[in-house]
């Protein structure tokens, strides 16, 4: 599957770099005399030349930094959790950039990743892509709704918005609502106060104390 950001159109980034490093045979990267120019939206962080590049071509190592590509999100991780068998996963020499814009959170490697390919653990965090992670329990956390993702020490969920509300209430046959077992998480626009009552209807969704409007 196309990477989120792909059919973006490219950004380029300068950082720091040396003239050995940057250019030569990486057509990304393009060497100013100061800075080292990556062409592929890059996120650039701390790495070393021994793990940054290499077999993975999204990686470009500058001289000084490692930048790669389509803005992932960088984060703490170790060598033997990051990448590996996981494509979505870049491992820096320092840091595990994951793809997707991801959210990173607490979680533990019993619980992130496995069969849910949208987790993906970098050693020290469970990232989950196009997510918002919050608080919740790992009963009410995932099961059959396939929007939710147990990380191991919370719940994250591909909504837009996450409030107060109730088990009885947020979910059920509401398809843009999901419990995480203490928050609501709504795919909308705006949540509000409201009443059961007339919190009805297309395009709002009650949550159990609050509106939330597509």
């Amino acid at each position: 599957m196309e990477d989120l950001d792909e059919a973006a159109a490219a950004v380029t980034v300068c950082v720091t770099g040396t003239s050995a490093k940057c250019g030569g045979s990486d057509p990304a990267e393009s060497w100013t005399g100061t800075l080292c120019c990556v062409s592929t939206s890059p996120t650039c962080t701390y790495g070393t030349s021994s793990a940054c590049g290499g077999s993975d071509t999204k990686e470009h190592w500058t001289g000084t930094e490692c930048c790669v590509d389509n803005q992932p999100t960088c984060v703490n991780g170790t060598s033997s959790a990051c990448g590996g068998s996981d494509t979505k996963e870049h491992w820096t020499g320092t840091n595990c950039c994951v793809d997707n814009k991801s959210s990173c959170t607490a979680g533990t490697s019993s619980a992130c990743g496995g069969s849910d390919t949208k987790e993906h653990w970098t050693g020290t965090d469970c990232c989950v892509e196009a997510s918002i992670c919050v608080n919740g329990t790992s009963s009410a956390c995932g099961g059959s709704d396939a929007k939710e993702h147990w990380t191991g020490a919370g719940c994250c969920v591909e909504a837009s918005i996450c409030t107060s509300g109730t088990s009885s209430a947020c979910g059920g046959s509401d398809t843009k609502e999901h419990w995480t077992g203490t928050d609501c998480c709504v795919e909308a626009s705006a949540c509000t106060t409201g009443t059961s009552g007339t919190c009805t209807g297309a395009g709002k969704h009650w949550t159990g104390t609050m509106c939330c409007l597509d």
